[in-house]
């Protein structure tokens, strides 16, 4: 009788433990998901640290007719059918007011597509770079609670 209430002892001693080192890696993880949270919030929140663009400077326009805009990308000599002399480095403060004055659906496309891209590819590096940094933290944090 007393083997079995020692054994029977053991027994709960070690479900009481296992429970406790259950509970702490449970603890963990719930405590690594706000952390990777507030690792992200904090990054969005502030300015970014993404590299700027490699080549020229980025141009920030603020053109209010569309003609100067298509002037601008005439310098770069950018068109959308020949992408692989690249994408100038280009910020639009807002679209011009007078796209609905195109009367070609087709050129307003090929217009709204030629502004906004060079701001998609920017914002992408931005992001890519950012996600490695999070990778980064993840893996660091990963290796700390094994």
């Amino acid at each position: 009788m007393t083997s079995f209430l020692y054994k029977a002892a053991c027994l709960i001693k070690k479900k009481t433990k296992d429970r406790i080192v259950m509970k702490f890696f449970n603890l963990q993880k719930i405590i690594l998901a706000p952390v990777l949270m507030f690792c992200l919030i904090l990054v969005s929140c502030t300015n970014s640290v993404a590299p700027m663009y490699q080549g020229p400077d980025i141009k920030i326009l603020g053109q209010e007719y569309y003609q100067e805009l298509e002037d601008e990308f005439e310098r770069y000599s950018y068109q959308l059918d020949s992408l692989d002399e690249g994408v100038p480095p280009i910020i639009l403060k807002s679209l011009p007011g007078d796209i609905s004055t195109i009367s070609s659906s087709k050129q307003k496309k090929s217009f709204f597509f030629k502004a906004l891209l060079p701001m998609i590819l920017l914002a992408n590096d931005e992001i890519r770079y950012e996600r490695e940094q999070l990778i980064k933290i993840k893996n660091v944090l990963k290796k700390s609670t094994i």
